[in-house]
């Protein structure tokens, strides 16, 4: 089921491929929103156990 091929973003790739660039680019965007809710002052939530500030 991994293995079969699908069109994304006008490319072909397997359905694993795709499910891995689609995980990582939500990381991406997770990160940018972290860092900017950071500079705001504004409390970051703990999503993978405590952030530095709670240290």
């Amino acid at each position: 089921m991994l293995t079969e091929q699908i069109l994304m973003y006008g490319q072909r790739f397997h359905r694993g491929e795709a499910l891995a660039l689609l995980e990582h680019h939500e990381l991406h965007h997770r990160s940018q929103i972290t860092v900017i809710m950071e500079l705001a002052d504004l409390q970051i939530p703990a999503l993978y156990g405590q952030t530095a500030r709670l240290y």
